[in-house]
């Protein structure tokens, strides 16, 4: 007879258990995630079987996870049993870790809307249980949500330090002026209105009060310097500015010619308002399995799906390049890369890893990101 090989998974279970026990101690009192259980027991366990043995009765008799999803996640915290903490405390944990991963990313990425920091976060819901856990612990202390729809945090408005608010707010008011000049759409008898240009009273009146005496002088420097981040643009109306987000201004559709035998096409782009001076548009051409493929029209192509999936994700300017592939499926990987070359060397977008961030990328995700002096960059973000 021969014996029963022994399970993997059972294992891996034991020696998580083992790994849990020695770090759970009142000098070390923060609970590890899944993951890291599983990979300080092996460190060649792959995501996988550390997800099936953290269902096995050995482990799940002596420790409960706080799961955020319906089954366990990588990125789930571990305690002891019977020791649970709150839905709300064990997302509100999750978040300020994520949040602080954000702002060491800077650029776009940072402040996140509430919901965004949610969703990375991998939660989805309930809005209450969100809402709680941005007033719950640590992240009451130290965060707060710029806008509130009576006592209650809006989803879609940025979430910030509060530290942050005491220094320069020059590198947070992109988000926040992207959240405060969103459209608002008002209902009257003769049926909805659309606005989507502000005073800066206006704009004001978005954010919480006590943020409004913070913002209010950063706009106006910003508007007399003209150094207010670039999607944002103004005119002035009787001396007054009106301020806006340069996406949702409608222009005519720009003509286009093609020159008979050529694949070259002439686009007049308008200045962009609020800001001095023309810009400058180089168009480049590759050569592709005998046929010529314009780098003008991958870019128009990129900026277009880029927005598009923007907009999806909560307006983060944070985009996986996975997700760009698959959107412009009719340029090949060669095509793609070498315009997205370009765009960086323009200084259009920027790419970042995963690092710092919760959760696993998948297989897809990965084989999809761009390998740069030893890193693999998965995400595109508008500089």
């Amino acid at each position: 007879m021969s014996s029963r090989k022994p399970d993997p998974a059972v294992e891996l279970a034991k020696k998580m258990l083992e790994v849990f026990n020695s770090r759970h101690t009142y000098e070390n009192p923060e609970p590890p995630s899944l993951q890291q259980l599983g990979e300080l027991a092996d460190p060649a366990a792959s995501p996988e079987l550390i997800l099936k043995a953290a269902t096995k009765k050995v482990l799940t008799d002596r420790i409960s996870i706080a799961r955020m999803g319906k089954k366990p996640a990588l990125n789930d915290a571990v305690y002891p049993k019977g020791q649970l903490p709150k839905p709300e405390d064990s997302l509100a944990r999750r978040m300020i870790s994520v949040l602080e991963a954000q702002r060491r990313l800077g650029a776009m990425a940072y402040p996140p809307t509430l919901r965004r920091l949610a969703e990375l976060s991998e939660t989805r819901g309930p809005e209450n249980l969100i809402r709680k856990a941005a007033a719950a612990g640590a992240m009451g202390e130290r965060t707060i949500v710029v806008a509130r729809s009576g006592k209650n945090a809006i989803l879609d408005a940025p979430i910030v330090f509060k530290d942050d608010l005491e220094r320069d707010l020059r590198s947070l008011m992109t988000g926040l002026l992207r959240y405060a000049l969103g459209p608002v759409v008002s209902k009257t008898k003769k049926g909805t209105t659309e606005t989507t240009a502000f005073a800066p009273a206006e704009v004001m009146k978005r954010f919480i009060p006590e943020l409004r005496e913070r913002v209010e002088p950063s706009l106006a420097d910003g508007i007399e310097r003209r150094e207010l981040p670039a999607e944002v643009g103004w005119i002035t109306v009787k001396g007054k500015p009106l301020l806006f987000l340069t996406a949702n201004v409608h222009i005519a559709a720009p003509r286009a010619e093609a020159r008979a035998g050529t694949h070259e096409v002439h686009a007049h782009q308008p200045a962009a308002v609020g800001h001095p001076g023309p810009l400058h548009h180089h168009q480049h051409h590759h050569e592709h399995d005998g046929h010529l493929t314009s780098s003008h029209d991958f870019a128009r192509e990129f900026r277009s799906a880029f927005e598009a999936l923007d907009r999806r994700n909560g307006s983060t300017n944070f985009v996986k390049i996975a997700d760009l592939r698959q959107a412009l499926s009719e340029f090949t990987r060669d095509e793609f890369d070498a315009g997205l070359r370009e765009l960086r060397m323009d200084g259009t977008f920027s790419l970042d890893s995963h690092e710092g961030l919760h959760g696993s990328l998948s297989e897809d995700e990965r084989e999809a990101g761009v390998r740069e002096a030893g890193s693999l960059l998965v995400y595109a973000s508008r500089r």
